[in-house]
């Protein structure tokens, strides 16, 4: 099933609890082919990574999403819809081992929800 639809079919009631982990917004144009080999579906334009928040608005349901912290969902969840944004963790950007001597890249891992903890 899409997970838009999925989403808008739960959304609004209030006894369910959606934890949702999309693909992350894309960092770079370099990156493009690495996630076409990891992920099916992706949200890589900023059109679509709109249309999933504007699936979320309104919702009643108690929601988690993942993401690095980033502006857009920022803006629209935090700013818009009145969501809260938590920091979880400084994390390695992949599970593949680096290069002798090199370091993995990393990033803050976010979740931003609409409901008070």
């Amino acid at each position: 099933m899409d997970a838009l639809e999925l989403i808008s079919e739960h959304k609004d009631n209030p006894e369910a609890f959606l934890f949702i982990d999309p693909p992350y917004p894309q960092v770079n144009e370099s990156s493009k082919e690495k996630r076409k080999a990891i992920y099916e579906i992706e949200l890589l334009c900023k059109n679509d990574q709109k249309r999933f928040l504007e699936t979320l608005k309104g919702a009643k349901a108690k929601i988690l999403v993942c993401s690095y912290g980033n502006e857009l969902y920022d803006k629209v969840l935090c700013g818009e819809y009145g969501w809260n944004r938590r920091t979880v963790a400084n994390v390695a950007k992949s599970m593949s081992v680096g290069g002798a001597g090199r370091a993995k890249s990393r990033a803050t891992e976010i979740v931003y929800i609409n409901y008070k903890i």
